[in-house]
């Protein structure tokens, strides 16, 4: 067997010198400029005396301006100790080993280049036989600190799109369960792939065991064609009805009805069963109703002067507020809006159309914090006829608002467009008020639009906008967008 002959590879030429012995000042000026992205001919002292660069990076740290200058000012404050080991190295040694070190890139450049407020490099010092001081030999590294920012963002974009994924199976599973109607979640071949509490305290059986099983085993035998037909009828897009047929091991006659619906190309169904001593379809059917402390949105009942009745756990979750009754018989002005100009606003419309629909707006927390959220609202009575004079009642509905819906969505032309200018408020809330509200309003989409125009980089935004870095942290605090992606 042959065996593998290992050479050393030389770290230097030493053969055939002589080839460069007709190589003057200039084309050696050149082969320096071309092994590297940038080259810096140094003082004894450290100072840059010459320099070369062929990489366009280099100009958004203005390599131009460096002569003159000492290495170790053109480089950022946590660098300066690289530098002081490179300058002590090179007098000891031919050359040494490369060291990454980071210059200040000119702000209004940063969008440009895409890398932040530095640009990395690697720089390498070689002495020269000859030579008083030494040669600084630059590689950018700004290739791969943009690819490792767009893995950043990458993985930061999954794992928001994978919370967003989570919370909405978070709020199915809870109004779901909630539900005291039995539900099974059937696939096209009448499979069960879900149930929920009801459905398995209907079956008498346990998830694992009635997950994967055939739903026409959950009834009596002589009624699985007819389940068997409706299953089909209604994966054609028709009307299945309902079904009267009879769970196996009970006596009791029940109505199935199926609602079928698409995911990933295939046809699934929710079945409901409704015990027919219950009555079908006569929309009073207490067994129904949801108990809205299991919702994961915040809902708070409220008289039309915004006055608080009730709430549900989340909204105290929302708030920070420690029990129930320490909302009950507030306003919800002291929570809702950047100021009461927004509660107004709800007020107006809801007595106007009795409607809102994702009005984009802020909470306020009891320990200080502000959340991005989205209200809609209803104006509703609790009197089936005209002789009931109970007062009229407002139902909010409050969720955290996440990328678009932070932003106001409402019909063109009603009293929030912002086509309307607050005009029609005018009456409704004082002057001062419409225009503290509308500068807040005006100076958040400023910054929500300097934060997306420089990538979110907070020095860049500060910098268009003309603001100092601090005074823009605490507008950003102000205004809620401490965690704004653009």
């Amino acid at each position: 067997m042959d065996k593998t002959v290992v050479r050393d590879v030389p770290n230097k030429l030493t053969r055939s010198l002589d080839l460069f012995d007709d190589l003057d000042t200039h084309a050696f000026a050149e082969l320096l400029g071309a092994a590297s992205d940038a080259v810096l001919v140094l003082s004894p002292n450290g100072e840059i005396a010459d320099l070369a660069s062929g990489n366009s990076d280099f100009e958004a740290v203005h390599i131009a301006d460096w002569v003159g200058k000492p290495f170790i000012d053109v480089v950022t404050s946590e660098s300066r100790v690289k530098i002081e080991g490179l300058l002590s190295d090179v007098r000891h040694r031919s050359q040494t080993e490369g060291r990454q070190v980071n210059h200040a890139i000119d702000p209004q450049r940063m969008v440009e280049i895409g890398l932040g407020e530095t640009l990395p490099v690697v720089w390498r010092l070689v002495s020269l036989a000859g030579l008083e001081g030494c040669v600084a030999l630059g590689s950018s590294i700004a290739d791969t600190a943009r690819t490792q920012q767009r893995l950043v963002s990458a993985q930061l974009e999954l794992e928001s799109e994978y919370r967003l994924l989570s919370n909405r199976e978070t709020k199915f599973r809870a109004v779901f369960q909630s539900v005291d109607l039995p539900l099974f979640i059937l696939d096209g071949n009448g499979k069960v792939q879900d149930a929920n509490s009801a459905a398995l305290g209907l079956t008498g059986k346990d998830q694992d065991k009635l997950v994967g099983t055939s739903a026409l085993d959950l009834f009596v035998e002589g009624d699985r064609a007819a389940i068997t037909n409706q299953v089909r009828t209604a994966g054609a897009g028709q009307s299945g009805g309902l079904a009267l047929t009879q769970l196996q091991g009970s006596t009791e006659p029940v109505h199935v009805s199926l609602s079928p619906f698409r995911e990933h190309g295939a046809i699934h169904f929710v079945a409901t069963i409704t015990p027919t001593s219950e009555g079908v379809g006569t929309g009073n059917d207490k067994s129904t109703e949801l108990n809205i402390d299991a919702l994961p949105e915040a809902i708070v009942r409220t008289d039309r002067a915004g006055t608080i009745l009730d709430t549900n756990e989340r909204f105290l979750d929302f708030a920070q507020i420690t029990s129930g009754g320490g909302a009950v018989g507030r306003n919800l002005s002291g929570w809702l809006g950047g100021s009461h100009v927004d509660m107004s606003v709800l007020l107006a419309q809801l007595h106007d159309d009795g409607l809102i629909r994702r009005f984009s707006t802020t909470l306020r927390t009891e320990l200080g914090s502000i959340l991005n959220v989205m209200v809609s609202a209803s104006m509703a009575n609790h009197g089936d006829n005209a002789k009931d004079l109970a007062p009229p009642q407002i139902h909010f509905v409050i969720l955290e608002a996440r990328g678009a819906d932070s932003r106001l969505i409402v019909e063109p032309g009603s009293a929030m467009s912002p086509q309307s200018d607050f005009t029609q408020l005018v009456g409704r809330v004082h002057l001062k008020e419409l225009v503290r509200d509308a500068s807040d309003a005006i100076e958040k989409m400023c910054i929500e639009a300097a934060l997306r125009q420089t990538g979110n980089n907070r020095a860049s935004a500060a910098e268009i906008l003309g603001v100092s870095r601090q005074s823009l942290y605490i507008k950003l605090k102000r205004h809620g967008l401490e965690s704004f992606k653009g």
